[in-house]
């Protein structure tokens, strides 16, 4: 993914959902940024790793990692489910099919 295209979704998510918005906690310290909150959530979906592997690489608890990526599927859904997460329409599968054929001809 490019950081162009991260960055995007980090911001509309941040835009959109108060949780992704880096807040202080109870005792004042601040809590993780949108960006690190997104990365969880993309490791896991990515990599297929369980919840408590961002503990070591985030410093994120098993259970942030966990809302984090609920939240993520969550918004990622109301944000570009509309536009993206459609039935492909028969214009849609010609394109992806001439793409298709081009990379094979390409390993060829």
């Amino acid at each position: 993914m490019s950081k162009r295209l991260f960055l995007r979704i980090v911001n509309d998510l941040e835009a959109n959902y108060d949780y992704f918005k880096q807040k202080p906690d109870a005792r004042g310290a601040l809590g993780f940024t949108g960006i690190q909150k997104c990365t969880s959530a993309l490791r896991i979906l990515a990599y297929g790793n369980t919840t408590d592997i961002n503990d070591e690489y985030l410093k994120m608890a098993e259970k942030t990692t966990r809302d984090s990526l609920e939240h993520f599927c969550r918004g990622i859904i109301d944000v570009y489910g509309a536009r993206y997460l459609r039935t492909p329409t028969w214009e849609d599968l010609q394109k992806i099919y001439e793409v298709h054929n081009a990379e094979l001809v390409c390993l060829v």
